[in-house]
């Protein structure tokens, strides 16, 4: 059950970009890629220095949850 909300979770915001008017993608998309790149680079930090630690995780995100990708 985990695994299938990890999925939604990183698939499922994708599906509305279609519902978005062009000109709201065009304001919002770089802020959403800055703040994934964020976010990448604050979980990589927190491996190296041990400050949390991921159970569950998708097979290709191995240190890092699926709320980055999907929801930014």
């Amino acid at each position: 059950m985990a695994h299938f909300v990890m999925w939604f979770l990183l698939i499922g915001p994708w599906f509305l970009l279609f519902f978005f008017d062009t000109e709201r993608m065009k304001r919002f998309v770089p802020v959403g890629i800055f703040a994934a790149l964020l976010l990448t680079i604050v979980f990589q930090i927190a491996q190296r220095y041990e400050w949390w630690i991921i159970h569950d995780n998708l097979f290709f995100l191995t240190n890092m949850t699926p709320f980055i990708y999907g929801v930014f």
